[in-house]
Formats: structure tokens, sequence, C-alpha cells
């Protein structure tokens, strides 16, 4: 089967994966990019960036580089000199962690795999315990990547068909 129609027949019936189902999700994700559809830099990130003497060369920018950004300037958890590859690079070493935490679930109608890894990126403002990965099969890109302290901080809502895997 596809991974991408594994994952979303996982959401849709609410079914833990087998070992080597993870093995097989965690590979096809850890290699994926995250999505470069473009985004609109909506006025509340704009203002937080000119509190940073950042300005966007462009009202809409790949998703990649609106969180690449926020993750940088506004929340702080990546260090100033990351680039987009070095991002996508720290999102995939968290996918294939060995004490990565897996979830499955339907999220705004689309079709998601989570993943939560013990952070390896401390060297900035605010670090959190942990990384973050959400993954859409949808659209066969990771849609986000931040730091967090807890599952608990990920998950607080606006989620359906939650699974923990492992």
């Amino acid at each position: 089967m596809e991974i991408d129609q594994l994952i979303r027949s996982l959401v849709v019936s609410a079914r833990r994966a087998t070992q080597t189902e993870l093995q097989e999700i965690v590979t096809h994700v850890a290699q994926r990019p995250f999505s470069s559809r473009l985004m609109k830099i909506n006025q509340r990130l704009r203002e937080e960036l000119s509190a940073c003497n950042v300005q966007p060369t462009s009202p809409q920018l790949p998703s990649v580089e609106v969180h690449l950004l926020k993750r940088i300037y506004v929340e702080q958890q990546w260090p100033h000199q990351t680039t987009v590859v070095q991002f996508e690079m720290d999102l995939h070493q968290a996918v294939l962690h060995r004490d990565v935490q897996i979830w499955t679930y339907l999220r705004l109608g689309e079709h998601h795999v989570g993943f939560l890894a013990p952070s390896h990126v401390q060297n900035v403002l605010k670090p959190e315990a942990f990384i973050f990965v959400a993954y859409c099969a949808d659209y066969s890109t990771i849609k986000t990547g931040f730091q967090a302290n807890s599952a608990e901080a990920v998950f607080n809502g606006a989620f359906e068909r939650l699974v923990q895997h492992r």
C-alpha cells in the first residue's frame, strides 16, 4: 500500500499501526519536503517581524519560509542563521529519532501523522523539550514543525480521530 494512503486509512479507521507500518511511515516522512505553497504573511506576523527589524521581501512566501521566520524571530526556537535546508533537516532528524512518539489524526479535514521527539535544537533563547512535526498525507508534505514542552501542549484541541501509535 502507498504510504500516504496507509496514513489516510489509519486516520479513517482509527486503527493502530503495526511496527512495520510505523517504520515505513517514518522512512517516508523523513524524506518528504516541507510545504512550499505560497502563504500570505498576515498582519500580526508582519508586525512581529517588524519589531525584530525583519522585513519580508514579499507579501507572500513559501510556507516553509513563513514557518521558519516565525520559529526564528517570534518564537525564538531556532538560531538566526538557520536556513530552510537546515530547518527541514532538523525536522527530519526529529522524525527519525529513536524515541519519537507518533500519532495519526484528522485536522481541518486533512489526514495527518504527527511526530514528537526530544529536541536537539537547544542553543536558542526559548528552547523546549521536544520538536513536533506534522505531516499531511493529503499533500505529501510536512505542514509544520516547532518546539513544544509536551504532547499536551501540541494536542490541545481541534484534532479528530487522534490515535497514539508509539
